[in-house]
């Protein structure tokens, strides 16, 4: 359940505070928040895009089928990571599926509001542009990664870039990855099948660089990854 406003909600989101108190105002008249459980799916690739959304909190995974009806998962959603801005200059289908992985926050802004607030505000077009081109440039990193890396290297870089983004500093020294990572989540991550992932994650463990079980991931030497 949601007990905190939209207007509350929305300011969780740090481009909020580069809008106007006219164009937060508009916003909100037609925003949507979404309090989601794990697993379920915000919108799908065959969806009309009505809104772009703003991941509050939790975590999502992009995925998109394949001409053989294979899923194939894109990327991970973090904190505070746009979803839809593709659609900004061509509205249309969203073209990939999005679900949640962990309870998650969504905070969905009408795309036509959005639109005319990014040709008019320089200084949130470029803090938005900003936020795109990261995830671009992270996208074109995993991208390469997967077509000219091996299967352990494809496995090394996720973990790695799992204990940047989502992980926590045990009193140990340790670094835990916050969310559950199961064997099917890494395999989907990485074009790995679940058996490659076992055999990978039970040789790193041996090499005492990591420790899995039943989800739980924490890391001993990132630096050796």
């Amino acid at each position: 359940m949601i007990e905190r406003s939209s207007s509350e909600i929305a300011q969780l989101w740090g481009l909020w505070h580069y809008l106007t108190p006219l164009e937060q105002s508009t916003l909100l008249q037609s925003a949507k928040v979404q309090s989601l459980p794990k697993f379920h799916v915000l919108f799908d690739e065959h969806e009309e895009s009505v809104f772009l959304h703003i991941l509050i909190s939790g975590r999502l995974k992009i995925t998109k089928t394949e001409d053989d009806d294979k899923q194939v998962a894109v990327c991970l959603m973090r904190d505070g990571e746009i979803i839809g801005e593709h659609l900004l200059d061509n509205p249309g289908r969203y073209g990939y599926c999005a679900t949640t992985i962990d309870d998650s926050l969504v905070l969905s802004l009408r795309l036509y509001v959005i639109r005319s607030i990014v040709c008019e505000n320089a200084a949130f077009c470029w803090e938005f542009s900003r936020l795109v081109l990261a995830r671009l440039r992270r996208a074109e990193e995993r991208m390469l990664n997967y077509r000219f890396n091996r299967t352990e290297q494809r496995l090394r870089t996720f973990l790695k870039e799992m204990a940047q983004y989502d992980s926590r500093k045990l009193a140990t020294g340790d670094i835990e990855i916050k969310i559950p990572l199961s064997q099917a989540l890494i395999g989907d991550m990485t074009a790995t099948s679940r058996q490659q992932v076992t055999i990978l994650l039970q040789k790193l463990e041996k090499r005492g660089l990591l420790r899995y079980q039943r989800r739980r991931l924490v890391i001993y030497r990132v630096d050796l990854l």
